[in-house]
This record gives structure tokens, sequence and C-alpha cells, in this order.
């Protein structure tokens, strides 16, 4: 049963440093014997009952660490903790994570929208930890940090043999501290070396503005993330401005990571008077669907979603439904391929365990993930686009609004 106070969240596996990963579901597991067991004990009682490996050796190495090792004040919590980490990590899966009850404080506290950090999200991409996207204003952006930065370093250590956690949690601290990245941009034959200082940071997840454009006046709707409230701003603001009077609608999706599933949905369902916006598989091909939400006060309004490499997870969820329904028209480059589903659970003690259960596919059956989602309209942006100039944004205006 999921806690209703909690709720399922896509998007990146990332922090922001941002962390979202897609279709997160989150609940509260209260499980706690109320008396100590032997780590021997323990193992008897896993389920299924473990095959083909050599649990002794576990056994073997707790006994020799307390009978051995050479401070004798052996923190045992620490030890399950560290056991706890490398059997997820022993998944291979960079977006299942045990998370300490400190880390996950922190994670929450990242997806609600307020953090301390560098304002970018990481994530896996061909094996390497690489930059989903900075957000509007942060450090990271200020530094000069892109969308598809690959991470060699960070403080000078090696971050090919860290988990994910372990990176975002190098990269994040207390604000008015500074770290150092080493980063591989994709052409440059050398890697480049930023040092920022960690801010606070708090996530507007919605503006819009209103534009003019050959005559007609049409609504630019930028979401930086998908939080807690993104629904409820989106359609709060948009009716404040009166977008359901104007031309037409610019929905801006670049460079967002993603965040929760029902606000994906909610914001899907402002377009979509009905239909569905996304399914899941989980590991038994069993599919769950999700469908619009009803009230799309927007749905006769012509759409044009922008989106590009920092376009992930809830952000593809929305481009994808929008896409596969005939409702919106992409514009911009390849979406960056976040498609799986992770489970969320807080234990007893704090602490909690992210684990990939499933996939997720547009309406269309679609699987994302890795690829991404490819714009109708391709618009890249060429090295020697002036400062300022915008011309995704320029053709997705003439899409919405051509020149009479």
């Amino acid at each position: 049963m999921i806690d209703p106070r909690l709720k399922r969240l896509p998007g990146i596996a990332a922090l922001l440093i941002i962390g979202f990963a897609v279709g997160l579901t989150v609940a509260v597991s209260a499980v706690r014997s109320d008396h100590p067991t032997s780590l021997q004990s323990a193992i008897l009682r896993l389920s299924p009952a473990p095959s083909g490996a050599d649990y002794n050796q576990l056994l073997d190495v707790w006994n020799r660490v307390h009978s051995e090792y050479v401070n004798r004040n052996v923190n045992d919590q620490a030890l399950l903790q560290g056991a706890l980490s490398g059997l997820v990590a022993g998944l291979g899966d960079p977006y299942s994570s045990y998370l300490t009850a400190d880390s996950a404080k922190k994670f929450e506290a990242e997806i609600s929208g307020t953090f301390e950090g560098l304002g970018m999200q990481v994530g896996y991409k061909n094996n390497q930890v690489t930059i989903i996207a900075p957000l509007p204003t942060s450090p990271a952006e200020r530094a000069g940090i892109k969308s598809g930065d690959v991470i060699l370093t960070v403080d000078k250590k090696d971050v090919s043999a860290m988990t994910l956690d372990e990176v975002i949690n190098a990269i994040r601290g207390q604000q008015g501290t500074a770290v150092t990245l080493t980063i591989q941009r994709g052409g440059e034959p050398q890697p480049r070396t930023f040092s920022v200082v960690r801010e606070k940071i708090t996530v507007d997840s919605v503006t819009i503005k209103v534009v003019e454009h050959n005559g007609k006046r049409l609504a630019d709707i930028a979401i930086s993330s998908f939080n807690q409230d993104t629904g409820r701003q989106l359609r709060a603001q948009a009716k404040e401005l009166g977008v359901q009077n104007m031309d037409g609608v610019l929905l801006d999706l670049r460079d967002d990571p993603g965040g929760y599933l029902d606000q994906a949905i909610d914001v899907a369902s402002v377009f979509m008077p009905n239909g569905l916006i996304v399914a899941e598989v989980d590991r038994d091909g069993q599919r769950k669907t999700f469908n619009a939400a009803g009230n799309a006060f927007l749905a006769d309004k012509k759409v044009v979603v922008l989106v590009n490499g920092g376009s992930a997870s809830a952000s593809e969820i929305v481009a994808g439904a929008l896409q596969d329904s005939g409702r919106g028209t992409l514009v911009g480059t390849q979406t960056f391929g976040k498609g799986s589903v992770q489970d969320y659970q807080t234990l007893a003690d704090g602490s909690s365990l992210k684990l990939t259960v499933a996939k997720w596919l547009t309406p269309k059956g679609r699987s994302i993930s890795e690829q991404g989602i490819t714009p109708d309209l391709v618009v890249t942006i060429p090295a020697n686009a002036k400062d300022g100039e915008d011309i995704q944004q320029a053709r997705a205006l003439d899409s919405l609004a051509p020149a009479p």
C-alpha cells in the first residue's frame, strides 16, 4: 500500500544536483524486529532462500572484522549500511540504490524543490556520469556547465568506480563551500575544470510569459522540473494570464530533468481531454496505464513542445504523450532517454531503498530508454550561435504562428 502522504515520482535518479527517478513509487515500510538477530539467523530468514552464493563467506568476513580489525570499536550499524549499499549496487543498475537516513532526507528535500548544491541533474548515459541539465540561473549554469557534459572527477576523485549516488553525495554539500569538477565536453580534445560554489536553490517549476509573434498572442510556458506543486502552478498561472484566450501555447521542457509522475499526468491533462498518457510494464509483463485526469482547459489550443537532451523522465512522459496523441508538435533535439520506474521506500530507521521495478512506455508503446524521443522538427543550435539567440524557440514560434 502506498502511503497517501507520499507520491509516485518520475525523474532521473540524479539530484539537483537533483535526483529524480521516473515512476518512483514512494511508500513507508515500518518492518522492524523487536529483538536483534544474529547475522547468521538473519541470512537464514532471507526469502527466497539464497542459491548459488556462499553466504558463509559473508559470515566469515563479518567475524574476522570483529576479531582481527586493529580498532576494536567497530560500528556495526556502519558495517550493515555498507553491506546494504553494496548489496543494491551489486545489481549493476545506476538507478537502484540504498540511502542512509541522512542521504534520504537530502534526497527528499531536493525533490521538494529546495536544496543546497549546484543546481544540476546528473544521470548515466552511455555508461558515463553525464550532466542531464543545469537549472536556469543555477551555480552550474553560471559556471558554464552544459547538458551532455561528462563528469570525470569530483574534487580529483575518479567517478568511474563510484555509484551514481556516491557521485551525487560528493558533489552536493553545504552552501558556500566549493566543489571542483573535471568535465569532458563532446568534440573537445581536453577536459575542462570547473570550481563551483554551492548555493541554496529553490526551484520555481513554472514560468509563463506572453509572446507576440506574427500578429498572434502566444503563451510561452517553461517548466523547469515536475515538483509537488507543478500542476497546480500551471493551472493557476495559465488561468490568471488568460492563456485559454490566446492563439497557441509554446511548452518549453528543455533541460527539465523530471519529477513526480502525478504532476506529469496533471500537466499533460491540461492539453489532453482524454486518452492514455503513459503505461508501465513490470517484471512479469503486467501493464498499468495512466490516463488523462480531466479538466483539459487548454484542449483546443495549438501546442508546440520544445525538448532537448536535458529533457528527461517526467518531461519525456509529457512530450511523448502529446506527440503520440497528436496534441503537440515536438521541436528541438533528441531527449535524454530515461524510461525506467523506481520504487522508493522509506524504511523504519529513516533510510530508504530506491529500486528499479518497471519500464514506462509512451501511449503508442514506445520505450525511450537510452535513445529518447525524436522531435517532429529537429532543430540544433549551431556552435556559432550568438549569445541570447534562441534558434529553437524561434522555429517553435514560427510553427505556432506562421508568417502571413
